[in-house]
């Protein structure tokens, strides 16, 4: 599992909604506090859009390529060693942090 990729919705440069592109990223390695999704839905809400056209740059910064898609519904497919109250299987929903969807 540890060079296995994973798909991402991301872009390379702020604008419309046509800078987005599929690309496939390296997997994430857990820590111990930590689960892994496989998400089987996302969303774009407001903050995703405005977060890709530039508008809060000042708060997102100059690094790409971005990612979007903060919120998410799955299932956990891996479980960090600390976490109690999640299993493989588990369907999960949520919303992703700021400082995680760069």
């Amino acid at each position: 599992m540890k060079n296995e990729k994973m798909r991402a919705a991301q872009y390379t440069n702020y604008g419309s909604p046509n800078v987005l592109f599929e690309d496939f990223i390296s997997r994430p390695v857990i820590e111990s506090g930590e689960v892994l999704i496989r998400v089987h839905g996302s969303s774009v809400n407001s903050m995703d859009t405005l977060f890709r056209s530039g508008k809060l740059k000042l708060l997102t910064g100059n690094q790409f390529p971005k990612r979007t898609g903060a919120d998410f519904s799955g299932e956990v497919v891996e479980v960090g060693s600390n976490v109690k109250s999640y299993q493989l299987g588990d369907n999960v929903w949520g919303v992703l942090p700021i400082n995680l969807r760069n």
